[in-house]
């Protein structure tokens, strides 16, 4: 039972990752974001719920790094964004 479990959440691993391959450079940005956006909420969630508050506090850690992570990519790797907006959006998240 375990081992397909295991299975089978090493092989939807492995589709997303193909599927994500296959993007386009703003589709990864957007799909990014949008993860990005969902954790965030559901850090906000946890937070106002306040029966794990170490989780929401790793979540809302989290939010930060993936909203980082978003803004350097579709703007310094993939030249997405001009800079001035990378700027200003490095400036609104800290």
């Amino acid at each position: 039972m375990l081992i397909g479990i295991a299975l089978l959440v090493s092989g939807f691993g492995y589709l997303a990752q193909l599927l994500v391959g296959e993007l386009g450079a703003g589709s990864k940005s957007l799909l990014l974001l949008v993860i990005a956006i969902g954790v965030t909420f559901g850090g906000v969630y946890l937070a106002k719920r306040q029966q794990y508050p170490e989780i929401s506090s790793a979540i809302v850690s989290l939010r930060l790094l993936l909203n980082f992570v978003t803004v350097y990519v579709a703007g310094s790797f993939y030249q997405l964004l001009p800079d001035w907006m990378v700027l200003l959006s490095y400036i609104v998240i800290a």
